[in-house]
């Protein structure tokens, strides 16, 4: 199936956690977008101000390491980050390991990803058929 670290591959996996997860109490679904940025030094980011999921794609090898984080940044999205997220550090002294979003996020991740690779998959494979 060649490569399937691509903008097609990304936004099937964002409509599988729109379907999975449902919308944000506080972001704005019609507006959320992914975008492909090479120089983000991580997997990715969730940009709350601009409503959009950042994935450097060169540090995905897999399907699954790019559904892992798509899931996770997705997390992120339906999580009140604007509100709490840096109160955590700040106020409350926690780290990237120990940070409540984070947990919450990297269970989500782990738990869900193999079900919406499958489900990713399904659907490129019925596109590949259709073209060919």
């Amino acid at each position: 199936m060649g490569c399937l670290i691509t903008k097609k591959s990304a936004n099937l996996i964002l409509n599988w956690c729109i379907n999975r997860y449902g919308p944000s109490m506080h972001n704005d679904l019609e507006t959320l977008l992914i975008k492909f940025r090479s120089r983000l030094p991580f997997y990715g980011e969730y940009d709350s101000e601009d409503n959009v999921i950042y994935i450097n794609p060169t540090r995905h090898g897999t399907l699954i390491e790019l559904v892992n984080t798509i899931i996770h940044e997705y997390t992120h999205f339906k999580q009140n980050i604007d509100g709490m997220y840096t109160k955590y550090y700040d106020r409350y002294g926690r780290t990237y390991e120990n940070h409540p979003h984070e947990i919450t996020a990297h269970r989500t991740a782990d738990r869900d990803q193999k079900e919406a690779r499958r489900w990713v998959l399904q659907r490129l494979r019925k596109k590949l058929k259709k073209n060919n």
